[in-house]
């Protein structure tokens, strides 16, 4: 099934593969994405698009249509420390560094959908958002601080991700639950150093790292309803400094991650109070501190239903998969505290072609035919999203 606007997008596929392949090759971490915020400007610029850069750091906003109530599209632009597997035509350039969670094919996206649009005669503005930091899920919210969604009366805002699990073709969308919030933690328990054959002389940090560990994972098991989601992990222990030395010290780091408010706030106040009592009864004590990511993504009904019934019309019946909420983060959620939104998985993936590999691998890739679906699929929500807006205001 073809329709005039995918029709237009699949004619872009070389450009948009081209766009795509230079943005891997040339990787950059978050809040370094200098070349990659000059290209994009480059690219709008031959497009008669006028943008402003410097937005949240590295960020570049630019906005198509006139004056009036606006929608915003985020396209992410950063990469990963990650080393890629030799052997790309297009692999990464830079030691260390790769596109390994499709930020290079979001950020083509959105440059894609620029140009579709900035050809046609828009009912009403959109804002394009380049946005830097996403993995380190600092980016979106250094975005909002600048100002630039109420600078541009945004309304609503549109998202999406590449994905793996589905096809090209198939687009995933959550009615309401997307993402989980992301809190991640670093917990120093001090005891007292001692020689192993004198243990009452010391206070064994291990011992009280060990009780911990264990009494952590009732939070979640025991004092939270087990419909909602939520995690704790502790990714990390290290401690001691001998086989035969009571250890005085052992620094544990993990993430806790939840759907809800106050399942978040549950988890940092039981983390600490657990750690705290169990330190305190060893005769130790513990130093918290916390790294907080990003709050859960809850997609607005009305807008998730724009994005089936758009990828319905654009690409058939049968391809749009309600999907299960996950407890991965996405700092997209940033945008959507502020305002009613939508975030949508892609597919990217080709088993035919043994693109099958999770993001953040070495291993990553995605099949290019997702980018001109990409490019339908935010060229018609944007129109879409006027024209219901319109629909409210008669």
């Amino acid at each position: 099934m073809t329709s005039p606007i995918l029709d237009r997008a699949l004619k872009l596929s070389p450009w948009l593969s081209d766009l795509r392949r230079d943005f891997h090759r040339h990787p950059e971490l978050a809040f370094t994405e200098t070349r990659t915020s000059e290209r994009v400007a480059e690219e709008l610029g031959k497009m008669g698009i006028d943008c402003e850069g410097g937005i949240g750091g590295t960020g570049v906003v630019a906005r198509i249509g006139g004056d009036g109530p606006a929608v915003a599209l985020r396209g992410d632009m950063d990469a990963l420390p990650i080393t890629e597997i030799p052997g790309r035509e297009y692999g990464s350039t830079v030691p260390g560094i790769m596109h390994a969670c499709g930020h290079d094919a979001h950020t083509a996206i959105l440059l894609g959908t620029a140009s579709l649009l900035s050809s046609m005669e828009l009912p009403g503005p959109v804002v394009l958002m380049f946005q830097p930091g996403e993995e380190v899920a600092k980016g979106a919210s250094a975005m909002v601080e600048s100002g630039f969604l109420e600078r541009h009366d945004v309304r609503s805002v549109l998202g999406l991700h590449v994905h793996i699990p589905l096809s090209v073709g198939q687009i995933g969308v959550n009615m309401d639950r997307c993402c989980a919030s992301v809190d991640n933690f670093r917990a120093v328990i001090r005891g007292k150093k001692a020689h192993g054959a004198y243990p009452h002389l010391g206070k064994d940090a291990i011992v009280m790292a060990g009780q911990a560990l264990v009494q952590l994972q009732s939070i979640v098991s025991r004092e939270v309803d087990p419909l909602d989601g939520a995690v704790v992990t502790v990714g990390s222990i290290s401690g001691g400094s001998a086989p035969n030395i009571i250890a005085d010290q052992v620094v544990m780091e993990g993430t806790l991650r939840s759907h809800r408010d106050e399942d978040r706030r549950l988890l940092s106040r039981r983390l600490g109070e657990i750690l705290s009592s169990v330190a305190s009864c060893c005769g130790g004590d513990v130093e918290l501190s916390f790294d907080n990511g990003c709050p859960a993504l809850v997609n607005d009904r009305s807008m998730a239903e724009m994005v089936i019934a758009s990828g319905r019309e654009l690409l058939g019946d049968g391809v749009v998969v309600l999907d299960h909420p996950t407890m991965g983060g996405e700092d997209f959620a940033f945008f959507m505290e502020r305002l009613p939104g939508a975030f949508f998985r892609l597919g990217a993936g080709n088993r035919e072609k043994g693109i099958v590999h999770s993001a953040h691998t070495a291993e990553f890739d995605l099949d290019e035919g997702c980018l001109p679906i990409g490019v339908a699929m935010m060229t018609d929500l944007s129109l879409r999203w006027h024209k219901e807006l319109k629909n409210v205001q008669r």
